[in-house]
């Protein structure tokens, strides 16, 4: 399972909320955020991939949470109107897109006045000292980090997120 309950259990998500998921992935989160908003809520799911849409949807949600609702979209340009919502998230997106800065500006309009926007993005830094040499660790770390990289990912953008949220 994610780390969602560890993250977005937390910040704020009640029932009856309604709640953008930016580029869902597999939907785990999606799903986790559903069942916090409850059966009086909505989520509403956006990802530039139909084959990651394709996922998600093809795993049922639990009865008694949200109803979840897919949509094909691109951040990498203008937003359709979605609407507005009480929480905007998002897990490892910010990362991959070309213009981080204006798309979280395009998703915070989109946001009711005391709405929570988080996002969760990961950055490369040291490995963490322990006993030992971790010659392995630190191999697959570098492969790790070496492959978002060659996808286009920002391996260094949580580093900057609560500038950049700001």
């Amino acid at each position: 399972m994610l780390q969602a309950p560890r993250f977005f259990g937390d910040i704020g998500i009640t029932p009856g909320a309604r709640v953008l998921d930016v580029g869902c992935g597999n939907g785990d989160l999606s799903r986790f955020v559903a069942g916090l908003a409850g059966p009086g809520g909505e989520v509403v799911v956006i990802d530039r991939s139909e084959q990651a849409l394709a996922i998600a949807q093809a795993v049922d949600a639990n009865l008694g949470v949200a109803h979840i609702q897919y949509r094909a979209v691109d951040l990498s340009g203008d937003l359709p109107d979605l609407g507005r919502f009480d929480a905007i998230i998002g897990r490892r997106v910010l990362m991959y897109l070309p213009d981080d800065a204006k798309t979280l500006g395009l998703l915070a309009t989109m946001a009711n006045p005391s709405a929570v926007l988080a996002f969760q993005e990961h950055a490369r830094t040291a490995l963490p000292v322990g006993p030992g040499d971790l010659a392995l660790h630190r191999q697959l770390y570098d492969w790790n980090w070496s492959t978002v990289a060659a996808e286009g990912g920002d391996v260094g953008l949580a580093l900057r997120l609560a500038e950049l949220m700001q």
